[in-house]
């Protein structure tokens, strides 16, 4: 017995140094519970026993114990129910694709960047897989543990897969803090990268999620896991929606490539691009800004909107302006941020162009031309978003219209925000998305389905004004970026009301509409001022440099190119981790657009390739290796020279 104390006690004390070195929040959790128990403010529910040759938790409240007294059978039977099958207990990280003999020839007589497919099909043609059909992988080389208990099971399924990645999860910090005890994690660091989640909310476990879906990414195709039967479902749920929510995913390489270079026209064209200089803290500081974004409660709002929308300086989403004209509701600002040519459909639904001539409208650098002609160019002003092309530009980010609408009133320091329409949530009575006519419009209902789709699939969260409502993957992913502006950015001078009947937001103040107090205020003409005085309409020597050595980047892209097609790889994981590395590094993807977007070529094209080598014992494994670098490095090589004309184009 004093060798199993021993053991245990050093398992212990190495965990701690482990987890305070390398993991320093979940230390800081388990500090915390320690001072907890210490002080007397929380109350032990589980005590550690040996017995039956074996470790057990033996819970006081229920006076009963997890592994009923027979751990080593448990642990045996997780190892056992451990398979390489892709029939079960597997997610699948990659988006499925499946074309026609008409649709494969399509593909490849289209030029530009408008097809995504013209840059996988080689690949996708060579590799050629029935995704239907289940299929033993050679590896197991991520994997995730829903539940840790004691940890006896992970240390004895490690033995048998020896996976590179795990992602291991528990939800009840005292039961992991017994752990330590049991499972050595700094020897198990030391066979594999461990990722942890233990005592997370949603948005910290979205958080690690995605830290873990980054990490060697190119593993994600299959990611086996292990449900520990104590642990809470939730949390396999939630990586589902991780999963869905890839940005390589959401938002594809071809599109991030419209973005990052339909900015530089405007910019040498002398069109107005505001300065990151710009607030509304001065001449609008007493003032109440009311954004209107396109979700139900646009509409369900409507008789309250036309009476009271003169008492505050209305900022619209594009999307919204045909239901605007049809209720007479003219907004001071109107916001637009997609890059793509059918945007423009927001403003052929109006019946008149006329509605929006007196309206300033802030849009961003990706915004296509066939929009931009429609507005005049007094009117519009730009913000980059995704890019860096000008030095000191006004520079946002977010995946979605009414989301960017509100981080750019909360980082122009608006000092009094309301929130009308951005629901990201469907309406409780008819299950529709979206006010009006959207485009995107659809009529949602929860349907009890394995697969997971990005825009169809119902979950519940927290809601605004009720307990709980419904919302998709996609919705979520703007609401999770929602809470990194209202936790991160939001200084405390700052005010946001939620007026909406839909997803509920931290630091934001649920108010329905006609409880609004509301002021009286003139219509203020200072607002094109503002935009004119905080905006620059050329070039300075300082962006030019900027975007010389842009263009310098990819010349050298280029030159890598022909010397990594030279190299020789003797497995499949080099040569995607190098591939990555040379023309996707984490410094150059701070600095690069181009190496943003070959990123996310990488991380959507590199798990298949990866996939193929890992799911089929090859004959001519080397001939493969080289074919499939071949093929990848050329459609790098597209893209780099696609880049590179834009710029040399517009410079």
């Amino acid at each position: 017995m004093q060798d199993i104390n021993e053991l245990i006690t050093n398992n212990f004390n190495e965990n701690i140094k482990y987890f305070e070195s390398q993991h320093p929040k979940v230390f800081e959790k388990l500090s915390s519970l320690d001072s907890a128990i210490a002080n007397g403010h929380y109350k032990d529910k589980y005590e550690l026993v040996y017995e039956n040759d074996g470790f057990d938790v033996y819970e006081q409240e229920s006076a009963s114990f997890l592994y009923n007294k027979e751990s080593v059978g448990h642990t045996l039977a997780s190892e056992y129910s451990v398979n390489n099958t892709t029939a079960d207990h597997v997610f699948e990280g990659f988006a499925r694709h499946s074309y026609s003999e008409n649709e494969l020839q399509s593909i490849r007589d289209k030029k530009g960047i408008s097809e995504f497919r013209t840059y996988t099909l080689d690949i996708t043609q060579y590799i050629k897989r029935d995704f239907n059909v289940p299929k033993e992988l050679l590896t197991l080389d991520k994997f995730i543990f829903f539940g840790v208990g004691l940890g006896l099971h992970i240390q004895k399924i490690h033995q048998k897969i020896h996976s590179q990645v795990y992602f291991i999860v528990e939800d009840d910090l005292e039961l992991f803090r017994l752990s330590l005890f049991t499972l050595n994690y700094k020897k198990l660091s030391q066979e594999a990268t461990l990722i942890f989640s233990v005592f997370e909310d949603k948005e910290e476990f979205m958080y690690s999620s995605s830290l873990f879906l980054d990490t060697k990414n190119y593993l994600n195709q299959y990611i086996k896991f292990f449900y520990l039967l104590s642990h809470s479902e939730k949390k396999v749920e939630d990586f589902q929606l991780s999963i869905t929510s890839q940005p390589h995913i959401r938002f594809l390489f071809n599109n991030l490539m419209l973005q990052y270079t339909q900015p530089l026209p405007y910019i040498l064209d002398n069109y107005n691009i505001l300065n990151k200089s710009i607030n509304f803290s001065k001449e609008f500081d007493e003032l109440p800004f009311l954004v209107l974004a396109s979700g139900p409660s646009l509409q369900n709002n409507s008789a309250w909107l036309q009476k009271n929308h003169h008492n505050f300086i209305t900022i619209a989403v594009s999307s919204s302006l045909a239901y605007l004209e049809s209720i007479n509701v003219q907004p001071d600002i109107i916001l637009h941020i997609d890059p793509f040519e059918w945007g423009i459909t927001s403003f052929e639904k109006l019946e008149s162009l006329d509605f929006i001539k007196e309206s300033l409208c802030l849009f961003g650098t990706s915004t296509p031309s066939n929009i931009i002609s429609l507005i005049d160019k007094e009117k519009l002003f730009f913000f980059e978003t995704g890019t860096s092309y000008k030095i000191d530009s006004l520079k946002l980010s977010s995946p979605c219209v009414g989301s960017m609408a509100l981080q750019l009133l909360i980082v122009l320091k608006a000092q009094e925000i309301y929130l009308l329409g951005l629901d990201l949530a469907v309406d409780t009575k008819t299950g529709k998305t979206h006010a009006g006519e959207h485009q995107a419009q659809q009529s949602l209902i929860k349907e009890d389905t394995e697969i997971l789709s990005y825009k169809k699939s119902l979950f519940n969260i927290a809601g605004n004004f009720k307990e709980t409502v419904e919302t998709t993957p996609g919705f979520y992913s703007s609401i999770y970026t929602i809470e990194y502006f209202t936790t991160q950015l939001i200084n405390k001078s700052q005010t946001i009301y939620n007026l909406s009947n839909g997803a509920k937001f931290s630091h934001t103040i649920p108010l329905h509409p006609e409880e609004v107090i509301l002021k009286i205020i003139t219509q203020d003409k200072l607002l094109k001022n503002l935009f004119t005085n905080h905006s620059t309409a050329n070039l300075s020597n300082e962006d030019e440099v900027l975007i010389n050595a842009k263009f310098t980047h990819t010349l050298n892209l280029q030159t890598l190119i022909l010397h990594t097609k030279e190299e020789t790889y003797n497995d499949i994981a080099t040569l995607l981790e190098e591939i990555t590395e040379i023309f996707a590094s984490q410094k150059d993807i701070q600095n690069y657009e181009l190496s943003r977007i070959l990123n996310d070529y990488l991380h959507y094209i590199g798990s298949y390739i990866y996939d193929y080598f890992n799911s089929t014992n090859l004959i001519e494994k080397k001939t493969a290796l080289y074919d499939l670098q071949t093929l990848l490095l050329t459609q790098i090589e597209k893209l780099i020279t696609y880049y590179q004309s834009t710029l040399k184009k517009n410079s």
